[in-house]
């Protein structure tokens, strides 16, 4: 199965090599500078004996390449900068995939259009930018957004409680900003709830943690976001749809009705397998969880309006 990556900078590359690693399919980088997918393709591929995948890697600057791919994952666009928030990128982000949703509908060859899997931030607002610009099935479009603060979130549990993250569970919903939605009641250590391992303020303060660490790897970096972490969830999605696993993920989906909401893309915990999006889960939500989730999912208002595909 092939897999297209739009993008080989360090989100393209990183989310090309946790593909490898997981032998999901054929890997295809594509990226607009002759020469430079095709170069990082190759150190890829020559990388396989040592770290044992049997993947085929490769590169190319024809988009017409990619348009026969089973899966494609966009992973091209400015990243942030210090002092910057995902939603600054909008209109730097927002023409190119106006331009690649509209290529890839006119072109994609094949009976069922491919799995797209946004990566470009801001991931919510991209994602519902390229259905807007499509009108693409929403079960075969989805971003990555909650999946990535819930692996920080089991990471930073894991080292306060000198445990395995393996054991470890978390759900975070809503828009992947500031504003998203952490459920205690769905976070867990082999199945028990965190107040049985950790103090009040332990919980809180792995919370917030969890929700700047994206700003947190801008700032200290400087220049650029960061790649692995979100490389790794992508690699999971994907295997997910490659394999017609049925994983239950999060992910950034356009809702049509669920959780009371319409026409917003936020994250929420979906089955995913070969088709894409095969259901969305509601959450038992209690008042305070559905007031905390609304709100994240308006923090997206002010920033429709320039999501316009004319």
């Amino acid at each position: 199965m092939k897999i297209g990556i739009i993008g080989s900078g360090n989100v393209g590359i990183t989310t090309a090599f946790a593909i490898a690693e997981k032998s999901s399919g054929h890997v295809l980088l594509w990226d607009r500078t002759p020469g430079r997918a095709t170069g990082k393709a190759l150190d890829l591929a020559e990388a396989s004996p040592i770290r044992r995948y049997d993947t085929r890697i490769e590169g190319t600057d024809k988009f017409e390449d990619l348009l026969d791919a089973r899966v494609l994952v966009i992973a091209a666009g400015a990243a942030r900068k210090a002092g910057m928030s995902r939603v600054d990128l909008i209109d730097d982000n927002r023409p190119f995939i106006r331009e690649i949703a509209r290529t890839i509908k006119d072109g994609h060859k094949g009976a069922e259009p491919p799995v797209v899997i946004m990566m470009t931030e801001p991931v919510d607002v991209m994602t519902l930018a390229f259905q807007q610009c499509t009108e693409w099935p929403r079960e075969r479009l989805f971003g990555v957004g909650g999946i990535l603060t819930a692996t920080r979130l089991r990471y930073f549990a894991a080292r306060e409680l000198g445990l395995s993250a393996s054991d470890i569970d978390a759900t975070v919903v809503g828009t992947h900003n500031d504003d998203e939605v952490i459920l205690e009641r769905y976070c867990r250590v082999s199945g028990l709830p965190f107040s049985q391992f950790m103090e009040r303020e332990q919980i809180d303060a792995i919370f917030e943690k969890a929700l700047h660490a994206g700003t947190e790897i801008v700032e200290a970096a400087k220049v650029g976001s960061s790649f692995y972490t979100p490389g790794a969830a992508v690699g999971s999605l994907v295997r997910a749809v490659t394999r017609d696993v049925n994983r239950v993920l999060l992910a950034s989906v356009v809702l049509d009705g669920e959780y009371g909401v319409n026409g917003r893309a936020v994250s929420v915990p979906a089955k995913i397998g070969a088709s894409g999006i095969k259901q969305i889960y509601e959450l038992a939500l209690n008042d305070e969880e559905r007031a905390a989730f609304l709100r994240s999912v308006e923090s997206q208002d002010p920033y429709i309006n320039r999501l316009e595909c004319a």
